[in-house]
């Protein structure tokens, strides 16, 4: 029997600051098969950085580029550029939030108000913990900072959550629309995805994507 042929290696770029594959604003990921050009590419890019691909793209990796909220991959092979567009009834099976990730992504990088006002048709993941003794409860996660304020935790989604190290320590994931996230935060603001992104999204945000609404709306 003939040898299997082994998958050319591919090299992905991925973000420095969400830790995910880094997209552009137009919602591309990028791929090369040349590590110089992705070197360079991602040098040129800054706060991003090369991850090898041994067996290529394949669907966990385009998977990941879709759930990072990419629309399209760009290969680059050589001088030859191909686009493959993304869909989620070609990738792997999982809990996808992409609109969500890309808002978060674009927004950090340009700091363009549109990017947060675009949350509002998004859906969050917020940790809960349900409690009935002396009487039912329900509480939502937090972090404490140095200067003692407190924000609510919320995720993009179930792969972000998972990250969070007291996932599993009687917490549950509860998706939520945007109402509900101004609901649950009454004061305090939100810290998304705590492992990754880490962006702050104060009350102050919060009523730009609800569009001008005021807190007794909601």
């Amino acid at each position: 029997m003939g040898k299997t042929k082994r998958q050319a290696a591919a090299y992905l770029i991925m973000s420095d600051i969400t830790k995910r594959p880094y997209i552009d604003e137009s919602r591309q990921a990028y791929a090369f098969t040349s590590e110089d050009a992705a070197e360079g590419f991602a040098e040129n890019t800054k706060r991003a950085h090369v991850y090898t691909l041994e067996n290529g793209m394949d669907t966990k990796a385009m998977s990941d580029c879709y759930a990072a909220g990419a629309r399209t991959l760009v290969e680059r092979r050589g001088g030859e550029t191909s686009r493959h567009s993304l869909e989620e009834a070609g990738l792997m099976r999982r809990y996808y939030n992409p609109d969500l990730n890309a808002d978060a992504a674009r927004y950090i990088s340009t700091q363009r108000m549109e990017y947060i006002k675009n949350m509002r048709r998004c859906r969050f993941i917020v940790p809960v913990r349900i409690g009935n003794h002396p009487q039912l409860s329900v509480m939502y996660a937090t972090a404490v900072f140095s200067d003692d304020t407190y924000w609510y935790l919320v995720f993009t989604d179930l792969e972000e959550y998972e990250k969070w190290g007291a996932a599993a320590a009687d917490w549950s994931p509860l998706e939520v629309r945007i109402d509900g996230l101004c609901r649950i935060s009454r004061r305090h603001g939100f810290l998304l995805d705590a492992c990754g992104a880490r962006l702050l999204i104060s009350r102050g945000m919060l009523r730009q994507i609800l569009g001008g609404k005021e807190e007794k709306d909601v």
